[in-house]
């Protein structure tokens, strides 16, 4: 099924990000048009009998999601733009003064072309995109039942999160809208957006850069530390309104996770009230996270 506004949960109605307000609805009606447009990909490329997101990879999977997001994010908030580098930062600008923004372009043989140092990063700042489908735990004996097999394309992973990550190869200070997806069920299995976060992550909420070794492809790498995770997900702006998804990211996330007590009744009180451990025994916390 095509998923529609309805289905989501908003926690905030409006975020601020540098002096900005935001209302968190234009951020989700830009999810909503992401995942049908990644539905009806998927349809389509099953005409053609082509496998589109396994011949992606896991690995480039988050960052065509989160492409194709910020095109859409793009057009519901019209005070961002594309970042018109594809090497520039952040990958939202805010689009406050064209004559300075046009000035960051040099025509080249008649055409004009993005200058990388003018905005790497933009002098007007703006929103950075990351996505992730979590990190996962396994336990031995669930690692037997799988045979050892690692996790499929289309194969939803929420059973087994463990919480979220999102990485990068330098440490900046940036404005981070993270956003979660899985290979959601109801929607025949396809990656669709579930939640999002929004903070200020400094430079100091990055932890160790891995550095390539000598005479190799890889790149330098690191991933937000604790403390920056912390602040993501105590700043959620949505997640979807499902029964087994909000009920485990309250479990993990142990946050400010709001649930309707409709559904879920007296379990999504229980939970409300319960901190999971990783092996999953429950430990009775005072009162409902805020």
């Amino acid at each position: 099924m095509s998923l529609t506004n309805k289905n989501f949960r908003i926690s905030r109605q409006i975020f601020e990000v540098e002096n900005i307000k935001i209302p968190s609805k234009l951020v989700l009606n830009a999810i909503v048009n992401t995942n049908n447009y990644l539905l009806n990909l998927n349809k389509e490329c099953v005409k053609l009998n082509i496998n589109f997101f396994e011949a992606l990879g896991q690995r480039n999977l988050s960052g065509f999601i989160g492409e194709v997001y910020k095109k859409f994010l793009a057009e519901s908030v019209k005070i961002v733009k594309l970042n018109p580098h594809p090497d520039g930062r952040p990958d939202l600008i805010f689009f406050k003064n064209i004559d300075y923004y046009n000035s960051g372009f040099h025509n080249i043989n008649g055409k004009f072309m993005p200058d990388k140092s003018f905005f790497t990063p933009y002098k007007y700042g703006g929103i950075e995109i990351k996505c992730t489908i979590g990190s996962q735990y396994i336990s031995k004996k669930d690692k037997h039942d799988r045979n050892y097999k690692p996790f499929q394309i289309y194969e939803p992973r929420i059973d087994y999160l463990k919480g979220v990550t999102y990485m990068a190869h330098h440490a900046h200070s940036i404005n981070l809208l993270g956003l979660y997806y899985d290979f959601y069920e109801d929607s025949e299995f396809c990656p669709q957006i579930l939640a999002g976060f929004y903070s200020k992550i400094e430079k100091d909420d990055w932890g160790k850069i891995s550095k390539p070794k000598a005479n190799t492809k890889t790149t330098s790498a690191t991933s937000i530390s604790k403390s920056g995770i912390n602040k993501l997900i105590n700043n959620c702006l949505f997640h979807i309104n499902h029964e087994k998804y909000s009920l485990i990211f309250l479990s993990v996330f142990l946050t400010n996770l709001y649930l309707q007590t409709k559904p879920y009744g007296r379990v999504a009180q229980l939970v409300q009230s319960t901190w999971f451990t990783p092996k999953g025994s429950g430990v009775r916390i005072p009162s409902r996270p805020q």
